[in-house]
Parts: structure tokens; C-alpha cells; sequence
């Protein structure tokens, strides 16, 4: 596998600018700057790395992986609003697999820039936990807390209300 990549580009406030923008829904931030080269990714590693060179290479895709489709989403409009152009809005692309989800922007130097997410869509309580968005929820509601399982030491989420009932 592929430990990490380096792509050649023109200007690179300009693209600093964008990556820093398009990455970050994604989780990624810049991570270091050496030599004239950026590098972003997660947890302290720099797996994408971009300086100017004379001879760029045109085009080239790369595609970043997305934690969910709400990601995905969120990458493709910060893009546009970074100033990257649209190459493919966010959706299903069938003919890869049937959760393949997708968007794809061209970067300031041309290069065509994608988001993907391999999982299929979350609804209902997968969603929810994901997310955080729990629609309607009151404080009369009871409280899932963590309990412990005392066979294995395991947590559990218990629907157990947090308040004594009378």
C-alpha cells in the first residue's frame, strides 16, 4: 500500500490556501511544512504532501478517504467555496460498487481532487450516534447511560432512565 503521496504544483499559498479548506471536513489538517512542501493528514502523519515544482504533472487524481457521506458532502462544498472547480457533485457511483460515494472538485492546478466513503448510508440509530443529531430530544426523555457488564467488564449503552422512576 501506498504510505504517502507528493504532487507537484504552481502556487503554493494558493494551494495551501484550498487543501487546508477541502481537507479539513475530512479530518485532515496541515501537519508540517519542509523544504517548501505542505503535508496534511490525521493523527500527526502527513500521508499528502504538495510543493511548486517547474514541471507539474498534469492531471493527476487522488482520492481521499471520507468517514461517512456526510463527509464526502461537506468536502465537495468547502472545495467550491475554496475556489475549486465542480468535476462530479456528490452521489452514488454505481459502476465502482453500490456504496461508493463520491465527489470530485479540480484543484487550482488542474489536478482532479475526490472524497469517498465505501459505506453504505447510515439511517436511523447508526446515523444518530454518528452524527450527534437526535431530533426532538427533551430532558423528560430518560437518559441512555453507560453501564457495565459485570461478566466481562464490557460497557454497554443501557435505556435504563439516569433518575430514579417512581
Amino acid at each position: 500500500m501506498i504510505d504517502h503521496i507528493g504532487l507537484a504544483i504552481a502556487d503554493f499559498e494558493r494551494s495551501k490556501k484550498f487543501y487546508s479548506l477541502c481537507l479539513a471536513p475530512l479530518e485532515m489538517e496541515l501537519i508540517a511544512e519542509v523544504e517548501g512542501w505542505a503535508g496534511y493528514g490525521r493523527n500527526g502523519k502527513a500521508d499528502f504532501w504538495f510543493g511548486p515544482d517547474a514541471s507539474a504533472q498534469q492531471p493527476m487524481h487522488i482520492a481521499f478517504s471520507a468517514r461517512n457521506r456526510n463527509a464526502v458532502d461537506r468536502f465537495y462544498r468547502a472545495a467550491l467555496a475554496a475556489g475549486g472547480g465542480d468535476n462530479g457533485a456528490p452521489g452514488i457511483r454505481k459502476s465502482y460498487h453500490p456504496d461508493y460515494y463520491g465527489a470530485f472538485v479540480i484543484d487550482p492546478d488542474g489536478h482532479n481532487i475526490e472524497a469517498v466513503c465505501h459505506q453504505a448510508e447510515m439511517t436511523g440509530d447508526d446515523y444518530r450516534i454518528e452524527t450527534g443529531y437526535l431530533p426532538g430530544l427533551v430532558d423528560a426523555w430518560p437518559k441512555c447511560t453507560p453501564t457495565t457488564i459485570p461478566a466481562t467488564g464490557n460497557s454497554r449503552i443501557s435505556s435504563r432512565p439516569a433518575w430514579p422512576v417512581k
